[in-house]
């Protein structure tokens, strides 16, 4: 159960897929039992972003910078994000 890539890969599959609940559901497996493994809270976020739902996008973006702060630049260029990028609060956090 420790394993964060196998979460990783198999969410990813269900991404590719456009299965995003499902991939959602991998991910938050994943993060009950590697809650330090930031690749997972911010596949998640993309997924949310999909879904129409940026406030949990949101959420989990920053969960995934608070653990990896190196992301910041990646997560700023990524368009499957982009609709968190108008949220008050993410603008607050990293500009327009």
């Amino acid at each position: 159960p420790y394993y964060p890539y196998s979460y990783l890969n198999l969410g990813v599959m269900y991404i590719e897929a456009k299965a995003y609940k499902e991939a959602i559901k991998i991910f938050s497996a994943g993060i009950e039992n590697n809650p330090e493994a930031a690749s997972l809270y911010y596949n998640s976020a993309c997924c949310y972003a999909q879904l129409g739902k940026p406030q949990a996008a949101l959420q989990n973006v920053l969960k995934s910078l608070e653990i990896y702060p190196e992301l910041v630049d990646f997560m700023k260029q990524d368009q499957e994000l982009d609709s968190i990028r108008e949220l008050p609060e993410y603008q607050k956090e990293f500009g327009k």
